[in-house]
């Protein structure tokens, strides 16, 4: 039997004595096996990591543009670094929210939920965001022919910036996308539950059914 074989203990202060087998398998199987991270929690690890390397990159961002005395670097490295600080503020947030999942736990630092059904206010706002997203795509394309346009000025660190604007610009084209997707939902969200209120239950069926089938209902209805 399995709990008959003897094993050899390993241990100074035990020499020559011995384990039954299946013990020290459970001890050896304890020491060595630990419960494997779920998908999520490595997910929380690794944007973690990101996280504090984001953080470092945007040290030294900040400390060149501090010691460059060329102002045209400066000001380059500068605009970087807030960009990344804004990326790093989104980056905490994700974290909280992906945290709050993970324990059961609302952040106040976390994502904000959308809010799903709303008023019909949602249409008004739809129509904003929908003009809002042209505006970013035509100031993106008005950008990139001025970056054209200004190729051979300034050695070229206009050109740069506005070639920027215009990646800036789709990036918020994207956003406000994304924005009117989460609005349309709402919208037809909150029409579907206005259809179903409207919409007789079984019951008014039946009742209307039984009443057009008595006469007492019909001779007070004429009346």
């Amino acid at each position: 039997m399995l709990q008959e074989i003897l094993i050899p203990v390993d241990r100074p202060s035990e020499a020559g004595s011995v384990l039954p087998c299946a013990e020290w398998l459970a001890t050896a199987a304890g020491a060595q096996i630990q419960p494997a991270a779920s998908p999520i929690e490595r997910l929380f690890e690794a944007l973690n990591a990101h996280i504090e390397a984001h953080h470092a990159l945007l040290s030294v961002h900040r400390r060149l543009a501090a010691s460059t005395k060329d102002p045209a670097v400066r000001f380059l490295m500068e605009q970087v670094a807030e960009s990344k600080y804004g990326h790093q503020t989104l980056l905490r947030k994700i974290a909280a929210s992906l945290h709050d999942a993970l324990h059961w736990t609302q952040s106040p630092d976390a994502l904000p939920r959308t809010l799903g059904r709303q008023e019909t206010s949602a249409r008004e706002q739809h129509a904003i965001l929908c003009e809002l997203v042209r505006q970013e795509r035509e100031m993106g394309r008005t950008s990139r022919q001025l970056a054209k346009a200004y190729a051979q000025i300034d050695g070229g660190l206009d050109k740069l910036l506005l070639e920027n604007v215009a990646t800036d610009c789709h990036k918020h084209e994207r956003v406000l996308q994304f924005a009117l997707q989460l609005l349309q939902v709402a919208i037809e969200e909150s029409e579907s539950d206005r259809g179903a209120t409207e919409r007789p239950t079984a019951a008014q069926i039946l009742e209307a059914a039984v009443g057009a089938r008595n006469p007492r209902t019909r001779k007070a209805a004429r009346a």
